[in-house]
């Protein structure tokens, strides 16, 4: 447990409103974080011969992974093949994963396992609030955003029979239908090497997201007295609507995770965090609901 890293950063927000009387009411707000960790040392060896899989330099919690070069698509290009694979697997076969012979010995094995990617924690964080209100019309709507938060969306029971295999990691591996598929074959971990080992399912979790929108209307005095009521307001309010994004889940729901002795993302059981925070998402979580919603609030 000892170590030492160093985070730095910045945030800033802003914001301007109306003046006070005017009819048209508005209050616009924006905030913007970002930082950066380095470790700066941690108790390990010096690795002077696989420098590339030194911890110490980079950020907090890369994993440690071959580097994918794409797909065997057949039986001729394996045979074509000059690099050794029988350090990972006695046989390989069409489908499989190329990697990268990081430390150029003609041999794939541990010693080109390299740091790549960044932290779990999204380097880039911002918001965005507006608030408008015209006579007795009322409108609210939030964004919200991350980017930079690396996170492996596959593991080693989603590529074969042993749990469902999700839509996205299906339509993107190579199979005898899909011979042109970017990634690797879905297979057993008992047919296969690659799975959990290569970067080709480490992505970020960048993301904007319509978090909440809503438009409200306060009745007239003279309706709400009818009642007694001092007040009536009708609303309709969406949460989480719009979302753009490139992760195949949701980016803004994670479980929790830890790192095995080599470097690697290992699951953790049934916690939860948010995108700013620490954790995967490999589709296991429960995403986060998309709401339409009408309401009326009556105050007496």
């Amino acid at each position: 447990n000892i170590g030492e890293f160093e985070n730095k950063g910045f945030e800033i927000t802003a914001g301007f409103k109306s003046a006070r009387g005017s009819e048209l009411t508005y209050d616009f707000s924006f905030n913007f974080s970002n930082s950066n960790n380095t470790l700066l040392f941690i108790d390990e060896p010096e690795l002077s011969d696989r420098p590339w899989q030194r911890e110490t330099g980079g950020e907090v919690g890369r994993p440690l992974l071959y580097q994918f070069d794409g797909v065997f698509r057949s039986q001729a290009e394996i045979e074509a093949e000059t690099l050794d694979y029988s350090g990972v697997t006695p046989a390989l076969k069409p489908g499989d994963a190329k990697v990268v012979d990081i430390s150029g010995d003609g041999k794939i094995g541990p010693e080109d396992r390299r740091r790549t990617g960044g932290s779990l924690f999204a380097d880039t964080q911002f918001g965005i609030n507006t608030a408008l209100g015209w006579r007795n019309f009322d409108f609210n709507m939030f964004w919200a955003g991350a980017a930079g938060g690396f996170n492996r969306y596959e593991w080693s029971f989603m590529s074969g029979t042993l749990a469902n295999v999700q839509r996205p990691v299906f339509d993107r591996a190579w199979s005898l239908d899909n011979p042109d598929g970017e990634a690797p074959r879905l297979a057993d971990r008992g047919d296969q090497w690659y799975s959990g080992q290569t970067d080709y399912a480490l992505l970020t979790r960048d993301y904007i997201r319509m978090k909440t929108i809503e438009l409200g209307y306060n009745l007239s005095d003279d309706i709400s007295g009818k009642i007694g009521a001092q007040d009536i307001r009708l609303a309709i309010t969406a949460t989480n609507l719009i979302t753009f994004t490139d992760f195949p889940f949701d980016p803004e729901t994670v479980q929790a995770a830890s790192r095995d002795d080599a470097g690697n993302f290992a699951e953790a059981v049934n916690s939860t965090r948010r995108a700013s925070g620490g954790g995967l998402n490999n589709g296991q979580a429960y995403p986060t609901l998309k709401t339409i919603m009408g309401s009326i609030r009556i105050t007496f």
